[in-house]
């Protein structure tokens, strides 16, 4: 949603550890060193935007 210039916190608001940032109001960015991977953010999201996968060891 913020991508699309709608304002929406709620990502940011159930993160724990903080791994989420805004750049400016529209940006969301996850902090991969930060982020416990716990999927607070996945429930919360009003448009399902967020998925957590694991990631591929090359």
């Amino acid at each position: 949603m913020a991508w699309h210039q709608s304002l929406c916190n709620s990502c940011l608001d159930a993160c724990e550890p903080r791994a989420i940032q805004f750049l400016g109001l529209w940006k969301p960015q996850i902090e991969m060193d930060v982020c416990n991977g716990c999927g607070m953010c996945v429930g919360i999201c009003p448009s399902s935007a967020i998925m957590i996968q694991e990631e591929k060891k090359a």
